[in-house]
């Protein structure tokens, strides 16, 4: 007979590192994926950490915030996770109805909108490398990863090391590339106005 169940969490498959413009809100930082055994497990609580943290800080977060979401409905928060404006650590409020099936995997979608950079702040130069990653060393009902299990009523705590992400770079602009259609797939002998290649800079 098993008392109760048990839980991993693992990256799943996060975008490779990127530069994102200052500004832009909705930005998926991390995807973790959360896999029960033996029972369903509510999640209740998430912990993370930012990583490198010579190269960024909470203050690159609008409020400092992660926003959790369940990627099944990626509009619908579940929860959030705000730093302190020094520190580097944060776990999330009590989430809202994630619950992982029974032998089954669910993943999970960390959010953040990123601040301006400006004279004035909240940032005041580009550069950084925000890396929001899960933090498996923090376990536990006070202020760690844990869940319930649904059928055992448990306290159920994860055995999941920390996400290592490669992070995104904040700029204050950056130029993009786009490739743009040809007029035309044929090549006609003697004319050298045919385009072979184009694309727009924005």
């Amino acid at each position: 007979v098993i008392a109760s169940g048990s839980y991993t969490v693992v990256d799943d498959s996060t975008p490779g590192y990127r530069i994102i413009n200052a500004g832009t809100t909705g930005v998926t930082l991390l995807r973790l994926r959360f896999s029960a055994f033996d029972e369903g497990v509510s999640i209740q609580r998430v912990a993370f950490q930012l990583s490198g943290v010579a190269s960024n800080t909470p203050i690159d977060l609008i409020n400092s915030e992660l926003k959790l979401y369940d990627e099944a409905n990626p509009t619908i928060l579940i929860g959030r996770a705000q730093f302190t404006s020094d520190g580097d650590f944060a776990t999330s409020s009590i989430l809202s109805n994630f619950i992982i099936p029974k032998d089954s995997s669910k993943t999970m979608l960390i959010k953040g909108d990123i601040n301006t950079v400006g004279i004035n702040g909240p940032l005041v130069r580009s550069g950084d490398l925000l890396k929001a990653d899960y933090d498996g060393d923090a376990q536990g009902i006070n202020g760690g990863n844990f869940g319930f299990g649904v059928a055992s009523g448990s306290t159920i705590t994860p055995t999941s090391a920390d996400t290592s992400v490669e992070g995104i770079r904040i700029m204050k602009a950056h130029p993009i590339f786009a490739k743009l259609p040809v007029p035309s797939n044929v090549l006609r002998n003697g004319d050298n106005a045919d385009s072979l290649y184009r694309f727009s800079i924005t």
